[in-house]
């Protein structure tokens, strides 16, 4: 990144917005893989931003700076991680990072997707997505007991969706907010949890949800 794309990412994340620089980060990291990986452009710019979110990171953790707390910025977790992962999955060579940054990754990680609250709403689940993504990517690189507690967590709050079938959103336009990272977190673990996918897809409990939900389709046309 140049002097001002970068002073205009930093922009972003002091203002708060980390999930607005992490985002662009995660699509950048998306084209190249769409594109076969073959325009490196695309990945040296994903990998740039998400350098500059690494970097403030660190210097923001090491004065104290709150917005880097577990309960910063619930959007940001899941494109944080998963950047992160579509990068290293296609032996993207990281340049420009040093390697003491890239050791803190694991740990930017533990900070940035700890377990948000137990709703069936969009900020839990938003950052659930990223919880999720987390152990299965950073198990090994964390303190005992930590995966166990988010598993736990993450166990919670789906069950929490379960037992309602519903989500406790007042808004039109978080319904879909909603909706979208619960289908992400199904997808998500999958593997371990095929019952969660399954319950989105089948349930006719839920299957009213969505009905009601398309007479809420926001300003935006998207649901």
């Amino acid at each position: 990144l140049n002097v001002t794309a970068t002073h205009s990412a930093l922009q972003l994340l002091r203002a708060g917005h980390a999930h607005d620089l992490l985002g662009m980060a995660y699509v950048e990291a998306k084209r190249w893989i769409w594109g076969g990986c073959s325009n490196s452009s695309l990945a040296e710019r994903s990998s740039d931003l998400l350098l500059v979110y690494v970097r403030d990171w660190l210097q923001a953790t090491a004065n104290g700076t709150k917005r880097y707390q577990w309960s910063g910025d619930f959007f940001a977790s899941y494109p944080l991680v998963a950047t992160w992962k579509m990068l290293q999955d296609n032996q993207w060579n990281f340049k420009g990072w040093s390697p003491a940054e890239l050791r803190s990754f694991p740990r930017i990680a533990l900070e940035s997707a700890s377990p948000w609250n137990l709703m069936v709403n969009n900020q839990a689940f938003a950052r659930a997505c990223g919880t999720a993504l987390a152990v299965q990517l950073f198990a090994d690189d964390w303190e005992p007991g930590v995966v166990a507690t988010w598993e736990s967590y993450l166990g919670q709050l789906w069950a929490l969706f379960q037992a309602s079938k519903d989500t406790n959103e007042q808004g039109l336009a978080y319904n879909g907010i909603w909706l979208m990272h619960a289908f992400l977190l199904a997808e998500i673990t999958v593997d371990s949890h095929p019952e969660r996918m399954q319950l989105l897809l089948d349930s006719p409990i839920v299957y009213k949800l969505y009905r009601r939900f398309v007479q809420q389709v926001p300003p935006s046309g998207v649901m």
